[in-house]
């Protein structure tokens, strides 16, 4: 396999869409200094020899040209069946090839390697460059366009997916955001003006709470201290872990807190009650890891456990 000096572990044509009007200067935010500052794409998302071949870069040149095709055409259902298929990718590779999916790989099998008292023999480089296939995924979904009609940008971060399962966000530029919504729970609806500055924080503050460690925009950051506090505690009220360390649950509630100001239509006034009441805290559903752990990472760690099914 050829090895790659520097890897971007998010796409260069995707973060450029967040640039300046240069295309190549960008700001970023980082959480662990609260700092902010200017800098070049090529120089950010980087790290070297990350991943150990160049199967991504491939898929890449494939899907680039389908994102830009919704992008200008604001409408998913507009695309043709190749683009459509190739914006899934899209999202369902993002979504894995991150740092975060890395460290969350490594925590995973270190605990399960001491719950169970094993040695799992797992690289998480290669493990997770072989789980990002030509797979598709999320057919189940509705997918959303929102645009921003806000004078503040839509950020993007790091760990750009944020997945809450029912509902998946994806910032596609400053200005178009993409809904993913469950269709056994949601109408679908193709398209929504976002008017409220309201509306736009809380996409970046979605982006805060589930980024590694570093936010992307193309304006400078403002109240961003503010907000990562708040993403802090957030993290905090909706985490969940067992007596191993293991992620148990996550609460719906903050999910729902963007369904109701989009007026995200439910499916049947049963399904829109159960909604309202979690969302006013009258009711105590969670969603268990088994939908936000990817199913290919489940199946193989099944099998590398000699098909233990208690997994």
């Amino acid at each position: 396999m050829t090895h790659n000096l520097r890897d971007h572990i998010i796409p260069q044509f995707y973060l450029r869409y967040f640039a300046q009007r240069d295309r190549h200067t960008i700001c970023y935010f980082d959480k662990n200094e609260n700092t902010s500052q200017q800098t070049s794409v090529r120089h950010i998302a980087v790290k070297r020899h990350f991943y150990p071949d160049k199967r991504l870069s491939q898929f890449e040149t494939e899907q680039a040209p389908s994102i830009r095709n919704l992008i200008e055409s604001r409408n998913y259902y507009d695309l043709s069946s190749k683009d459509r298929k190739n914006v899934r990718l899209f999202v369902y590779h993002l979504y894995l090839r991150s740092a975060q999916t890395r460290h969350d790989i490594n925590s995973y099998t270190n605990k399960l390697n001491q719950y169970f008292g094993i040695e799992m023999p797992l690289d998480p480089k290669v493990f997770q460059t072989d789980i990002i296939q030509d797979e598709d995924k999320f057919e189940q979904m509705n997918f959303t366009i929102l645009e921003n009609m806000t004078s503040i940008p839509f950020y993007t971060s790091d760990n750009p997916v944020v997945n809450f399962a029912i509902e998946i966000h994806l910032p596609l530029t400053p200005t178009l955001s993409l809904a993913l919504l469950d269709s056994k729970i949601f109408k679908t609806i193709e398209y929504i003006k976002l008017q409220s500055n309201r509306h736009v924080i809380y996409q970046n503050f979605l982006q805060l709470c589930n980024s590694s460690r570093f936010v992307y925009s193309s304006k400078d950051f403002l109240r961003t201290s503010e907000m990562l506090k708040s993403a802090q505690n957030w993290r905090k009220s909706t985490s969940r872990y067992d007596e191993h360390g293991f992620v148990k649950a996550t609460s719906f509630k903050p999910m729902l807190q963007s369904i109701s100001s989009y007026e995200f239509e439910a499916l049947n006034s049963d399904i829109q009650r159960w909604l309202q009441d979690i969302q006013h805290g009258s009711r105590s559903e969670i969603l268990s890891d088994d939908r936000t752990i990817p199913e290919m990472f489940r199946m193989s760690l099944r099998k590398a456990l000699d098909g233990d099914q208690d997994l």
